[in-house]
């Protein structure tokens, strides 16, 4: 089965901060960048107890381990999950300090499962829904406003009370992404690019009796990531489209400055991978089946199972999926400004997991290391492993951390030898 953890290391600016006297570049350079978890953080937290919805399932997926973080400039964290609808907030130290937000339609609370973006201004942290629904509170929790938009995406901070927003919307048989800059006292968008193409195939969608419709995707998407953007510290707003590994530069005022282009073919998608790939939706397909059993009928399953059973044909079939995988399947930034783009691999080698060639800004090699962690396996994505200030924080699982292994854990980086 295809996996995603090659990554490509994108040196966007040439200035570095120290991380005990070593800049990031050194470790990426010298080929291990090698993690410890810094003692004491997060020690007064029971994460059986914090954690209880871990097991939770919506359809076939296990929405209580999905959480997401972001971190605010003195260390606090705040953390959404896709099982409840508040935020939580950790202290500079680790520990579970409150929580806050609720299910509901009114003010400061969250009528869709909220996601954390971003920290802005250092005074706000703010989330979105995939209704389009952005609510700001203050660092201590309190609510401060709501913007509402016309399509659903993700959202970064820039500066000056700006927000850059990556959103797509359904026009008719077409989805259009849009890139935008928010004004977050105003409300007014400035569209500094956009795109269309295609629409999922809807006759993927299987509707269940008292559960309602299950979306199995198309197979034509599988192997197409989405678009992925980042936000320097400057402002500067980094597009990156896996189709074409283009990444597009954009100012703070919204004007293209230049682009990088990703100098390395994609890999190719074979007939083992659309097996192997087919046998996998298969396997997920039968274990949702067996969770839902005691909710239908006799008849009513068995006609459940046929719809899935058709669906899973087009799986099969060659022409549905792309010829080759994309460039990359998402992006993230570490605390120096530079840019870390993950590709997909073949590669079966665990060690290489997470892997990181180095490349400038022009698209020169400089090195290759890869990321280890022992006693945790590690979840590398914007959502889960952010930068900041030298450390990295991350949701990730404990090796012995027993039924429930999830944590939130804050890292250094261990010294060069």
């Amino acid at each position: 089965m295809m996996k995603t953890h090659t990554i490509l290391f994108l040196m966007i600016t040439g200035l570095f901060l120290p991380v005990h006297s070593q800049t990031l570049a050194d470790y990426y350079k010298s080929g291990t960048v090698k993690l410890e978890a810094v003692p004491g953080y997060g020690t007064k937290n029971n994460w059986n107890e914090l954690f209880s919805d871990y097991g939770e399932m919506s359809g076939n997926f296990q929405i209580g381990a999905i959480k997401q973080i972001v971190v605010a400039p003195d260390g606090s964290v705040f953390m959404s999950h896709k099982s409840r609808y508040e935020i939580w907030k950790f202290d500079p130290d680790g520990n579970f300090e409150k929580k806050f937000g609720q299910k509901g339609g009114k003010k400061g609370q969250f009528i869709m499962n909220p996601r954390v973006q971003d920290i802005l201004d250092g005074k706000y942290v703010f989330t979105m829904d995939v209704g389009g629904r952005m609510l700001f509170f203050d660092l201590d929790g309190n609510y401060i406003k709501t913007l509402t938009l016309d399509y659903m995406g993700s959202s970064r901070a820039m500066n000056n009370g700006k927000i850059a927003i990556l959103g797509n919307v359904i026009w008719s048989t077409k989805w259009r992404d849009i890139l935008v800059i928010k004004d977050f006292e105003t409300g007014k968008e400035k569209i500094l690019w956009d795109q269309f193409r295609d629409l999922p195939s809807k006759d993927m969608a299987i509707t269940i009796p008292h559960i309602g419709m299950v979306f199995l995707g198309s197979p034509m998407h599988i192997f197409r990531s989405k678009l992925d953007f980042y936000v320097s510290p400057k402002g500067d707003i980094f597009l990156a489209n896996p189709a074409d590994g283009k990444i597009t530069r954009f100012s703070p005022a919204g004007e293209e400055i230049s682009s990088i282009q990703l100098n390395f073919m994609p890999e190719k998608i074979t007939e083992q991978d659309i097996h192997e790939y087919y046998e996998s939706v298969k396997s997920s397909n039968d274990k949702f089946l067996d969770r839902i059993r005691d909710k239908l009928t006799e008849e009513e399953l068995a006609q459940t199972k046929a719809q899935f059973d058709k669906a899973l044909e087009k799986f099969q079939d060659p022409d549905k999926y792309e010829k080759y995988m994309p460039y990359f399947s998402k992006i993230l930034h570490d605390s120096e400004g530079n840019l870390l783009v993950f590709t997909f691999t073949k590669d079966p080698d665990k060690s290489d997991q997470f892997k990181v060639f180095s490349l400038d800004a022009a698209g020169h090699y400089i090195g290759t290391a890869v990321f280890e962690a022992p006693g945790y396996d590690l979840n590398i994505s914007p959502a889960t492993f952010v930068f900041h200030q030298g450390y990295i924080y991350a949701v990730c699982k404990k090796t012995d951390g027993g039924a429930i292994p999830l944590r939130l854990v804050k890292f250094r980086l261990a010294l060069l030898k």
